[in-house]
C-alpha cells in the first residue's frame, strides 16, 4: 500500500535512474504519485512506436482514458500498452482462469467501459502487446492471435525482466 514514506522512496529512486520511464498505479496505490504516475494516459514516444501507459488498476478504464486510447489507436503508430491487471480474453482466458478471476480484467464479465478496453486491446492493430503484473509471478501468452501479454513479476521480490523491442 502507497504510504508517504513509500512514495518518497520511490521518486528517490526514479531520479537516480538515467533513463526514461512510464509508471503505472497497481491496486494497492493510489490514483496519482505526483512525479512517478499521474492520472490519465501517458505516452512515451520511441522510434517506430509509442508506450503507452493506462490505469485499469481498478479491474476497468475511465471513460477519458477510453476515449485517448482509442484516438492514439486511430493515429496507427504500434503500441506497447502498460497496464497493472491482465486481459483476459478468448485467446488466453482457459490460462487466466488458473490464476484466478481477482487477477485479471475479463472481456465478458467486465463492466462496460472495462469489456469495451479489452476488445479494444484484442481488436485494434496498433496495439500490438501489453506489459502488466498484478499476478506476483510471471507469465507470457497471446491475447489475441500474434499480441503477446507479459505479466512481471513483483519487483520487490528482486526481479527485474528485460524485454527487448524489435521487428
Amino acid at each position: 500500500h502507497m504510504h508517504p514514506a513509500g512514495a518518497r522512496y520511490l521518486r528517490k529512486k526514479l531520479a537516480q535512474y538515467s533513463g526514461k520511464y512510464l509508471c503505472v498505479p497497481g491496486n494497492h496505490e493510489e490514483a496519482s504519485c505526483e512525479g512517478v504516475w499521474e492520472t490519465g494516459v501517458r505516452t512515451m514516444e520511441m522510434e517506430g512506436y509509442r508506450i503507452v501507459a493506462v490505469d485499469n488498476s481498478q479491474k476497468t478504464v475511465s471513460s477519458s482514458d477510453l476515449e485517448t486510447l482509442k484516438a492514439l489507436c486511430a493515429q496507427g503508430t504500434p503500441i506497447i500498452l502498460l497496464c497493472h491487471i491482465p486481459l483476459s480474453t478468448a485467446s488466453c482466458r482457459e490460462e487466466m482462469h488458473r490464476i484466478m478471476d481477482y487477477f485479471y480484467i475479463d472481456g465478458e464479465t467486465a463492466d462496460e467501459n472495462g469489456r469495451e478496453f479489452v476488445s479494444l486491446c484484442e481488436q485494434s492493430e496498433a496495439i500490438r502487446a501489453v506489459l502488466c503484473g498484478h499476478v506476483h509471478g510471471y507469465h507470457e501468452m497471446e491475447y489475441a492471435p500474434g499480441k503477446l501479454q507479459v505479466i512481471g513479476s513483483q519487483g520487490m521480490a528482486g526481479a527485474v525482466h528485460l524485454l527487448t523491442v524489435t521487428g
